[in-house]
């Protein structure tokens, strides 16, 4: 088995985290038919076409990694022509293909769980403040697929550009929707700490009082120290993994690393789990009618499932943001005979 990280570059310290979550997990699950093959993608494509062309050439019969889309891309020909398949570390649904599984919490799953959800509460018209990037327009999509999915409409939808510090033109144009007469039941904020902040802090500035608008986020939130200190985001609700197995592993991982693990590094851990449960028994299987089992698989981040157009389905909470703490709102499915949004 190949995993296939930054263990060089800029992101070195993340896969240095990553291979320790991989063996963390080797540890915990011991299996004598699993061995790491583990090659350094450093920084560029082209790296991490040559780590799995070396990894598979040295009798790697499953991928797992590489981290970022792009990386994955430069691996897919390569693990493909020699019928190995890939479970990426990724987010980016769209280096997804047969045979190139991509593990990550993808976008579209945490906007459906979340938005789905707040649908079944009651809160039916929904607005957006999004990130004028690759990333917003996944989560717009999402949305589009949320409002076919269960009752909900998406009334406003206003972009700011990721790359300025400053949002509040368009918070403003939110915040002036809102007060002259667009009903919103729910705000959508997907964003990571700093942003995310920002944002809020402008709401008073352009009427968004979040005592009368239900404010919804991502498994980005789930990142965050800052998120229970945050007055304006007390009672909002995101979808991420269950906080208890995430806390128990980062437990295990700083005690055996004295570290704490990034959020990543369950995807890793995960993935070598999938890896050891194949390879049991008499006979490993890495096949794409293993990986895409219906039953699925089990995790620090719950239950998973691939299909076979390389793209993942998940079990995810809902979460709610409480004066000093976080407190599960509605529970992970434990199955997949349950609804997952």
């Amino acid at each position: 088995m190949a995993l296939l990280l930054p263990l060089s570059g800029s992101s070195a310290a993340l896969g240095e985290s990553l291979l320790q979550a991989a063996q963390l997990a080797l540890f915990e699950a011991p299996d004598d038919n699993v061995a790491l093959i583990v090659r350094d993608t450093g920084d560029s494509p082209m790296g991490a076409a040559r780590a799995a062309q070396d990894a598979i050439h040295d009798g790697a019969r499953l991928v797992l990694g590489p981290v970022f889309g792009g990386a994955v891309k430069a691996v897919a020909p390569a693990a493909q022509a020699a019928g190995v398949n890939v479970v990426a570390f990724s987010t980016d649904i769209s280096v997804a293909s047969p045979g190139v599984f991509v593990m990550g919490i993808v976008p579209s799953l945490q906007i459906q769980r979340v938005v789905g959800y707040a649908g079944r509460q009651g809160l039916h018209r929904v607005a957006a403040l999004l990130p004028q990037s690759p990333y917003g327009q996944s989560v717009r999509d999402a949305l589009q697929v949320a409002t076919r999915r269960s009752n909900v409409q998406v009334v406003h939808i206003d972009f700011y550009d990721p790359r300025t510090v400053d949002a509040s033109s368009a918070v403003g144009q939110t915040g002036q929707f809102m007060t002259s007469g667009g009903n919103v039941d729910a705000l959508l904020v997907p964003e990571t700490r700093d942003r995310l902040h920002g944002i809020t802090g402008l709401f008073g500035n352009f009427g968004i009082d979040p005592s009368r608008v239900r404010l919804l986020g991502s498994t980005l939130w789930d990142d965050d120290p800052a998120l229970i200190s945050d007055p304006m985001l007390v009672g909002s609700w995101f979808a991420a993994p269950d906080p208890g197995a995430w806390q128990q592993f980062r437990t295990r991982f700083r005690a055996v690393y004295s570290s704490d693990p990034p959020r990543l590094a369950t995807i890793a851990y995960d993935a070598t789990l999938l890896a050891v449960v194949l390879a049991s028994g008499s006979n490993a299987d890495f096949s794409t009618t293993a990986l895409t089992d219906p039953a699925g698989f089990s995790g620090v981040d719950g239950i998973f499932r691939f299909k076979p157009d390389g793209t993942v389905e998940r079990g995810l909470a809902v979460l709610e943001v409480h004066d000093g703490s976080i407190e599960v709102r509605d529970p992970a499915p434990t199955s997949f005979d349950q609804e997952l949004y």
